[in-house]
């Protein structure tokens, strides 16, 4: 079985640690190499993140000390679930927010007419049922997700590349490497109108900055204010535009690249 080789660093070790056991497996530690040349460092730059502890003369500079940690694959395994709420309210709110997402977002998925059709059959008589009969419609509406769900984990096992935005595209959760809360880049509602929220993945870095960008289109993008912080929110909306939002992160003024841009509906 191939693996994904890291240098054995005591920041990879700390997080290879929070792996289950069979992920562990994923990856193999090799002796670290603390100084590099640029020509080496370059070949290596595909596969790891370049970490810089210190600038000094341009001598040294072309063996400058970095540490070298590989990026956790974020598409691999990676599972598509519904996370359902246990309020009854809430529950038909995501399923709405499902069938909105299926019916408007086609860049991955295209879910049939008719099936989404039978999804909010079932999701209003979920929604109107009370007492003993919430059970049986429940269940119904849950089976009737689980068959569109199927259709967005074809397309992630398709696509590793793209696998957590195609999930997410479908308003489903996320579960694998890769895949819980700290890990995943999304955007998200504000109960209050006009105002989104965004969450980038979650790095331990001190000197980390996070540059967050805003477009109406996805064409023309307008910078918004850095963080420090792996979250940021943007007021002011439109309420039902479709707005577009990326970030870029930094780590020592290093850029680690752009992130995939995602778009959501904005709350009334």
């Amino acid at each position: 079985m191939k693996t994904e080789r890291i240098w054995n660093t005591r920041l990879n070790r700390r997080w290879l640690k929070r792996l289950s056991v069979k992920d562990q497996q994923d990856y193999t530690l090799v002796p670290f190499i603390a100084y590099l040349s640029g020509n080496r460092r370059r070949k290596i730059a595909k596969d790891f993140i370049l970490r810089t502890f210190s600038q000094k003369t341009d001598r040294e500079q072309r063996r400058m000390l970095v540490v070298m940690m590989s990026m956790p694959d974020p598409n691999t395994a990676v599972i598509a679930v519904q996370n359902m709420p246990d309020d009854h309210d809430e529950r038909v709110e995501l399923a709405e927010t499902m069938i909105l997402a299926w019916s408007t977002d086609h860049t991955w998925v295209t879910v049939p007419p008719l099936q989404i059709a039978d999804v909010t059959t079932k999701k209003n008589a979920y929604k109107a049922a009370k007492g003993a009969a919430r059970r049986p419609t429940w269940v119904a509406m849950n089976n009737a997700i689980n068959g569109v769900m199927f259709l967005y984990q074809s397309a992630a096992n398709d696509n590793k590349l793209r696998a957590i935005e195609i999930i997410q595209s479908g308003k489903f959760h996320v579960r694998g490497k890769g895949g819980n809360t700290s890990q995943i880049w999304g955007l998200e509602k504000s109960e209050i109108a006009g105002e989104i929220l965004l969450t980038g993945v979650a790095v331990d870095d001190v000197n980390r900055v996070y540059n967050w960008w805003y477009s109406k289109d996805g064409i023309t993008w307008v910078r918004m204010a850095g963080t420090h912080y792996s979250h940021t929110k943007m007021s002011g909306l439109v309420p039902g535009d479709i707005p577009w939002f990326r970030y870029e992160l930094f780590l020592d003024d290093v850029p680690q690249g752009m992130s995939t841009e995602l778009k959501i509906q904005v709350p009334a």
